[in-house]
């Protein structure tokens, strides 16, 4: 078969990766039950299978340490970004495609800080793996994350805490560390490389030591720039106390938008490890005035909208300047607010979405 003949074959049927797997296997289960139930082009491609009806609907049940298979406990329990996570999107006008059949009831998402939710789940599901963020918006309330370490001793859970936005912001590690709250599992991204493509998953060993029994490959596995970055970053971060600064910066950038709110007769709403802050002004035309915020620092040469990601690299006078932009901003705001200018006619663009609701 020459090159091309391959190229030909893989266009016909790069479809059937493993991804799609899932999705293939429904829609031969619908085209033995009812052929006329798929398009065309589908009833043509599974004519020529001749798989065991048998297999293909135990294959629909799942790997076989599903629910349907095993009294195993593969469900998790998560505390994430929408809480209709397998019905929504992450961007409005979108509609999900849906998901496999054989993965609803599998996640459960909870509210950060409600204890009595997560319990009500824990009790009328069997939990395998709890996955939440130690902090975003909101800090723990009455020991929260500590009652959640205490509740996964108890029922046998895996205790995995998502660090890729909050490590090595406010400690040099994973904010679990400032709560003294131990993980089973921590996940860490790029601020290990100073903005470097790096990734790490640490754990405890009677639990990390499970990756032995299957197999995971990656791409970039051989790829060095991201290990020899983080190896210098964490060296210069132990060495500044980098942490220490940029919560620093972040608690004065906190006290500031506050202090030009007032002074503007503008409410909002500051939110947010220091390090890693926002804001939103409480108001119906809230997304029209975060356009317009952006679209004024632009023209500052600012790139920076209502939330900031401190830097050790954001001196004094950058963040003076970022102020004095703000207030001007803010001034024109509360017009806008009082009615005596229309905002409408400043946006030069689209408005921007609104992104996604959080539960934390």
């Amino acid at each position: 078969m020459s090159s091309s003949d391959n190229n030909i074959t893989y266009k016909k049927t790069s479809f059937l990766a493993g991804v799609n797997s899932e999705f293939i296997n429904e829609f031969y289960a619908d085209y033995i039950s009812d052929p006329n139930s798929l398009p065309e082009s589908w009833r043509k491609f599974f004519e020529g299978l001749s798989d065991d009806e048998k297999l293909v609907y135990e294959n629909l049940k799942g790997p076989s340490w599903s629910p349907e298979k095993k009294n195993k406990r593969p469900k998790l329990l998560f505390q994430e970004k929408n809480k209709n996570n397998l019905s929504s999107h992450l961007m409005g006008g979108l509609e999900a495609k849906g998901v496999p059949k054989n993965l609803k009831n599998t996640a459960f998402p909870f509210t950060y800080n409600n204890l009595d939710e997560l319990n009500n789940i824990i009790k009328n599901h069997d939990i395998g793996a709890i996955k939440m963020e130690v902090s975003r918006n909101f800090k723990p309330k009455n020991n929260f994350l500590k009652k959640i370490r205490s509740i996964c001793d108890r029922k046998n859970i895996v205790l995995i805490f998502d660090e890729c936005t909050s490590g090595f912001r406010q400690t040099f590690g994973g904010l679990h560390k400032l709560y003294n709250v131990e993980p089973d599992i921590a996940w860490f991204g790029k601020a290990l490389g100073n903005g470097y493509s790096i990734s790490a998953i640490i754990g405890k060993r009677e639990i990390m030591d499970h990756a032995q029994d299957t197999f995971m490959s990656s791409t970039f596995w051989t790829e060095r720039s991201g290990s020899v970055a983080a190896l210098e970053t964490l060296k210069q971060m132990e060495k500044i106390k980098s942490w220490e600064i940029i919560t620093k910066k972040g608690k004065k950038v906190q006290k500031k938008w506050n202090e030009i709110a007032k002074s503007n007769h503008i409410k909002i709403n500051v939110l947010g490890i220091p390090a890693l802050s926002t804001f939103s002004i409480e108001s119906e035309e809230w997304l029209k005035y975060k356009t317009f915020i952006s679209q004024e620092m632009l023209k500052k040469k600012m790139l920076c909208g209502n939330a900031l990601f401190l830097s050790v690299k954001h001196d004094e006078k950058t963040l003076n300047d970022y102020f004095d932009n703000l207030n001007d901003i803010f001034k024109k705001i509360s017009k806008f607010e009082n009615k005596s200018l229309d905002i409408d006619s400043f946006i030069d663009g689209s408005i921007c979405q609104s992104g996604f609701q959080r539960l934390n």
